[in-house]
């Protein structure tokens, strides 16, 4: 029973890790697609 417990903790441990993760590149895509953004607002012809 011990064992399955550690087994358990374990994978919560790499479920917390990998939404770490993923959260950290909704950041990075959420901002890169703001910048790109505001680049081809600045690129309109005159």
């Amino acid at each position: 029973m011990e064992t399955k417990i550690d087994s358990i903790t374990d994978v919560q441990v790499v479920a917390e890790k990998a939404k770490d993760t993923a959260n950290k590149a909704l950041q990075y895509g959420k901002s890169t697609h703001k910048r790109l953004d505001e680049i081809k607002d600045n690129q309109k012809w005159h």
